[in-house]
């Protein structure tokens, strides 16, 4: 909250906070920072609802005039449920722009919606803006991601090619209207970053600042990157990604049909060490990727299928 509070502009900016029963007094944080930062009872500028879903609480900081905070606070844990949160943020997205940054993540330049908003307002046919970005693991923290040290545009082949972690999600500056534009593949996908990357790319141009204006913390406890620990949650998620993308390919009429294998060659890889596609799938990944990796087929299919005659192979080659 401190990295939004920071934020120093030259326009208004509602910074839409969503706690949803967690467990570990996240609400009790929120509430107590809005009552020291905010102005709580000034009647032109704050709301107290009480809703069906929850509470909300709308302010102004005391002293950055530009800085307003929309928290609602809900009864049940959405994630328990596996119901989105996306639709209590619509009353809110009536804006030309949208930031991003989750719940574990940070903001860490005073500028950074001032720089990256003076530059889409500039550019037109610029329709996201990312940055560079550290990451963080415990107390550790360090470059990661793309680091390019000048400013460039990314075509969308090379936004595929780089994958979803390439650009943190709370580097994220986009035109509000990408908010309501949702092809099949979109729906279907289940991350949110990744597939935006993409479909800004497909829209209007993707523009990059070599400023580094954010810190992700990967694998922090329940965070997406921790959940991709657990064996299950990653096949499944390496399978929904191949799914999105097929369609993706199809819907883009395979223009970015060699970017897109790939971008998913890893995962077949990974789906076939788990067992989890067979050799079959596993071989026409490879084919349709385009690249020269025919000779490690046998290679993977005895490392898989049947590792104690890998290994023996294997030490026989090093003798």
């Amino acid at each position: 909250m401190s990295g939004f509070v920071m934020q120093n502009t030259n326009f208004p900016f509602v910074a839409v906070i969503i706690d949803d029963a967690s467990t570990d007094r996240t609400s009790e944080t929120i509430k107590h920072f809005m009552a020291d930062h905010f102005a709580l009872d000034d009647p032109m500028t704050s709301r107290r609802e009480e809703k069906e879903y929850g509470q909300l609480l709308f302010a102004q900081h005391k002293t950055n005039r530009n800085c307003f905070f929309a928290v609602i606070l809900l009864k049940e844990n959405h994630y328990r449920i596996k119901k989105s949160k996306s639709g209590y943020y619509k009353e809110w997205q009536n804006t030309r722009y949208t930031a991003i940054c989750e719940g574990d993540d940070y903001w860490v330049d005073p500028f950074k919606l001032q720089k990256q908003i003076d530059y889409m307002d500039s550019h037109p046919d610029c329709v996201l803006t990312v940055h560079s970005a550290n990451w963080q693991t415990d107390d550790r923290i360090y470059p990661w991601g793309c680091q390019d040290s000048f400013p460039k545009d990314y075509s969308v082949e090379e936004l595929i090619r780089c994958g979803g972690l390439f650009f943190s999600t709370a580097s994220f500056v986009f035109r509000s209207e990408l908010s309501n534009d949702w092809p099949k593949w979109r729906q279907i996908a289940g991350v949110g970053d990744f597939p935006l990357q993409i479909l800004s790319g497909l829209r209007g141009d993707v523009h990059y600042f070599p400023d580094c204006m954010c810190v992700y913390r990967y694998l922090h406890e329940g965070s997406w990157s921790s959940e991709q620990q657990n064996r299950v949650s990653n096949i499944a998620f390496q399978k929904n990604k191949i799914e999105w993308m097929m369609l993706l390919d199809d819907e883009t009429e395979h223009r970015y049909q060699k970017a897109i294998y790939d971008q998913l060659f890893q995962h077949y890889i990974s789906l076939f060490n788990y067992r989890a596609i067979g050799f079959g799938d596993y071989a026409r990944a490879v084919q349709k990727s385009g690249q020269k990796r025919y000779g490690r087929l046998m290679k993977d299919f005895l490392r898989s299928y049947l590792n104690p005659v890998y290994r023996f192979l294997n030490c026989f080659r090093k003798k």
